[in-house]
This record gives structure tokens, C-alpha cells and sequence, in this order.
């Protein structure tokens, strides 16, 4: 039995903290949500960041959540990406940890990422 997927893609807001940037992220996601609620998420995609040299860093991600009683998915997402960025550089060698909550009824989107 093949599992319900999804694709779409998505434009999201960034408020860097610390030396991370501030940008916006955009591009396609493609999403399994399993019987047991288990959701699987991966991600291809660029942010461009809000800076006046408006930098570009591509990124790969895979989620793995799960919806809860609250109707809100909850989960974890690693990330790593790249590049061409001097400014950004730094950016490159990281590996890349978010909290990720999507409530489904306002549509909202919040992660916390560590590195």
C-alpha cells in the first residue's frame, strides 16, 4: 500500500540570530505521512539572505515528525548546505539541528535550529 505523499513548495521568512543570517527560504518539499503519524519530510531548497549583498545559501534537509493530539506536527530536522559566499563560509562545514512545530490550523511554521 503506498503511502498519501505530497509535494509542494514553500517561501519562508528567517530571523537570524547571532552571526546566522535573516533571508528567505523558497523551494519544493515532498511529504509521506505513515498510518502511525509518523510524517517524512525532505527538502531541497535556497535562502537568500535580507542583506544589501543578498547572499545565497543552498540547503538539503529530511525531517522526521509526528502529528500530536494538538493537530500540530512536531519533530526534528537536520540540515547542511552550501556556499560561494565569503561572508557566508562558515556556513559550509555546518550541520544543522531544528525544533520544528507546523500547526496545522493556522498554517504557521516555527523552528529553532542548533548547530
Amino acid at each position: 500500500m503506498k503511502e498519501p505523499q505530497w509535494e509542494v513548495s514553500f517561501i519562508s521568512e528567517i530571523k537570524g540570530f547571532g552571526k546566522f543570517p535573516s533571508g528567505r527560504n523558497i523551494g519544493p518539499c515532498v511529504i509521506i505521512k505513515y498510518p502511525h503519524e509518523v510524517v517524512d519530510a525532505s527538502y531541497q531548497a535556497m535562502m537568500m539572505t535580507t542583506s544589501k549583498e543578498g547572499e545565497q545559501f543552498i540547503w538539503c534537509a529530511h525531517e522526521k515528525s509526528r502529528l500530536e493530539d494538538d493537530r500540530k506536527i512536531k519533530g526534528r530536522v537536520i540540515v547542511s548546505g552550501f556556499t560561494k559566499s565569503e561572508k557566508l563560509s562558515w556556513m559550509n562545514r555546518r550541520i544543522m539541528i531544528l525544533e520544528s512545530e507546523f500547526d496545522l490550523a493556522s498554517q504557521q511554521l516555527r523552528t529553532t535550529a542548533y548547530e
